[in-house]
């Protein structure tokens, strides 16, 4: 990615965009576009799952006789 587009992105915070580009495939410029953004879409859900389970803070490791 061009130093312009990486900065673009990091301005919009698109930051798994950043990780993906490279990887996707495309027929048409539109495919391609939604294709990253449901890549941004689904990253950014599992960094917010991963975070909420974090700041619940559940026991990691708890045994029976406990």
């Amino acid at each position: 990615m061009t130093d312009n587009l990486e900065e673009y992105c990091r301005q919009l915070r698109l930051n798994y965009v950043l990780l993906h580009y490279e990887e996707l495939t495309f027929e048409r410029p539109k495919d391609y576009l939604e294709m990253v953004f449901l890549k941004e879409i689904e990253q950014r859900e599992l960094a917010r799952k991963q975070r909420f389970i974090q700041q619940a803070k559940f026991p990691t490791s708890k045994q029976l006789q406990d």
